[in-house]
């Protein structure tokens, strides 16, 4: 990530846990109510899907990379739509929503 902090691909999809841990993660989200903190949750989610394409790209399955490349888009995108919903947005919460993102 930006601030040096390491993300590691964690569960691959195609493995047979992938779908809990998909599951996890948006459970976390949905239950993460601080804006600054929900819109880290989701930068940290999808810089997890990038280091996925990247590990499946040494692994050459141009199919799943493909996959991963677009969640991690679809994240981007969550995010982005997260912090055009904050009302004021030269509020101190809008911010560190900036700042996370």
């Amino acid at each position: 990530t930006e601030d040096g902090e390491s993300v590691e691909a964690g569960t691959l999809p195609g493995s047979t846990m992938y779908w809990f841990d998909d599951f996890v993660e948006k459970v976390q989200e949905a239950l993460t109510f601080n804006p600054a903190k929900k819109a880290d949750r989701i930068k940290t989610n999808a810089c997890e899907r990038l280091a996925e394409a990247y590990k499946l790209a040494e692994e050459g399955d141009e199919e799943k990379v493909e996959a991963a490349l677009m969640r991690y888009s679809e994240k981007v995108t969550k995010a982005q739509v997260f912090l055009e919903k904050i009302e004021d947005p030269e509020s101190e919460e809008a911010k560190k929503v900036q700042e996370a993102l």
